[in-house]
């Protein structure tokens, strides 16, 4: 199944669409949770492996069409799973489409706070946020939040993962505030509930150190990168992306505060890191270079007598 889905804007803050929402963010199935893809989706895909993933989620959807109705519970799961693949692969207005049409049934057939239906509209707020449409991202996770914390509780990973989505959403909206205090009340549960040292809070970690730097607390911020670094350096393998995206997070800190040598080591790191493994022409690659680039003509700028 599909799990965890981590995908925000501004030069200072490493065009965060492509890079943080990506890391952030959490698409969800019907069935039960399933393992972090976040590895997944950055890697390099040609389009020939993107068609033959939709074509199979196409056909196990025809499939149990034929064999259970099109209103059987699976066969909307199926819907649901296809929405998310499609949004998965850039199609978010197709993904849009199809997650709106499902939930439309849902709701009817199943009921607005049936676990499928809450799922199906999270993953309908991820789409909507993909095509920037963040003010109804936010209103969509807010609604589902609502439902989840009443019937599931504040702490149960469902709410949980709502709940970092739309901390996600408010700071694609500039609401760095609000986004900062929403990252920290899911980060604190998640300490006291599953212990300090869990990587399942890089999100909402980074999401503190992003809406601090939103907000121009710099110094703030670039202890919490470094806090989020160290921590990754020591949890996660060397060519995991979630530790490029941190140096390139860092990086972007520190060219704000003027701290331009530091700034290039950082991102030139970062960009190596994301070429290696990702390749060159990746979205990613190509952002890390835009900015160690411009980090570099700053440097030669400053150098000029």
């Amino acid at each position: 199944m599909l799990g965890a889905m981590m995908r925000i804007s501004s030069v200072i803050i490493l065009i965060l669409t492509a890079l943080i929402l990506g890391s952030c963010k959490k698409a969800e199935k019907v069935q039960a949770q399933g393992p972090n893809i976040f590895a997944m989706a950055y890697r390099p895909s040609a389009q020939g492996e993107h068609a033959a993933t939709e074509q199979a989620f196409r056909a196990a959807l025809k499939t149990s069409e034929s064999a259970l109705g099109a209103e059987h519970p699976s066969t909307l799961g199926h819907r649901n799973d296809l929405g998310v693949v499609l949004n998965d692969h850039g199609k978010n207005a197709e993904a849009e489409q199809e997650l709106r049409a499902v939930l439309k049934i849902q709701e009817r057939v199943l009921g607005a706070e049936h676990p499928d239906t809450l799922r199906s509209r999270s993953n309908l707020a991820l789409a909507l946020q993909d095509q920037e449409k963040n003010a109804e991202a936010e209103q969509e996770n807010r609604a589902v939040l609502k439902i989840r914390e009443r019937v599931l509780g504040t702490e149960d990973p469902d709410t949980l993962a709502n709940w970092n989505n739309l901390a996600v959403a408010l700071l694609a909206e500039g609401k760095y505030v609000e986004a900062e205090q929403e990252f920290r009340a899911v980060l604190k549960i998640r300490e006291r509930v599953q212990g300090a040292e869990r990587a399942v809070k890089f999100d909402n970690r980074m999401g503190v150190a992003l809406a601090l730097q939103g907000q121009g607390k710099y110094a703030e911020a670039e202890q919490a990168h470094r806090a989020e670094l160290d921590f990754q350096e020591r949890e996660l393998d060397a060519e995991h992306p979630d530790l490029f995206l941190s140096r390139a997070n860092l990086a972007l800190c520190l060219e704000a505060q003027g701290k331009l040598t530091l700034a290039w080591e950082f991102m030139q790191r970062a960009e190596a890191d994301y070429t290696k493994v990702l390749g060159a022409d990746h979205p990613n690659s190509k952002l890390a270079k835009e900015a160690r680039q411009r980090i570099e003509a700053a440097l030669k700028a400053q150098q000029k007598p």
